[in-house]
């Protein structure tokens, strides 16, 4: 609910202590909802993701560009702007074959160029800094599951149901 996040955001806006972290997190909201719903309405939601994309970006070149929420922050909003478009095939199949005929090879399939840095951030931080990180679990799952190989995504989704929420 839009009106909700603006609630929210103007409510968040308004808290003057916290960590630097909190502020950022704060701060980069501003970038991801309108000052009202006219405007939201008048833009649109694509203009909104885009520039919350461009924000993270900037955001993952600055000093706290290690944390791992601000890494799953980013990769959110890379995703949310490519919306399940998160690869490119390279040509196995002209489109006359079904995958239940026999001949039948998957296309071979590579992270777009507009991806890539956010697939590498997510890599890293499933494979190496948080690898049991819920959310990043999650979106591991998503970015793997057009892929040519979808299970990838099958350990995030074992190590997801198995994780407690507290």
């Amino acid at each position: 609910d839009v009106d909700a996040a603006i609630q929210a955001l103007a409510s968040a806006n308004k808290i003057r202590r916290g960590s630097e972290l909190e502020k950022l997190l704060i701060e980069i909201q501003t970038s991801r909802w309108p000052n009202d719903v006219a405007e939201w309405e008048e833009k649109g939601q694509d203009f909104y993701d885009q520039r919350y994309a461009n924000t993270m970006a900037h955001v993952l070149d600055g000093p706290l560009s290690d944390h791992t929420l601000v890494l799953l922050m980013y990769v959110e909003s890379i995703m949310n702007v490519h919306r399940w478009d998160y690869y490119e095939s390279e040509g196995n199949n002209d489109g006359t074959m079904s995958s239940l005929d026999a001949d039948y090879k998957a296309p071979v399939k590579r992270v777009r160029g507009e991806m890539r840095r956010a697939y590498d951030v997510l890599e890293r931080v499933v494979t190496t800094t948080s690898p049991s990180h819920p959310l990043a679990l999650h979106l591991w799952i998503h970015i793997t599951e057009q892929s040519s190989s979808p299970q990838a995504g099958l350990q995030a989704a074992d190590s997801l149901a198995t994780l407690s929420v507290e």
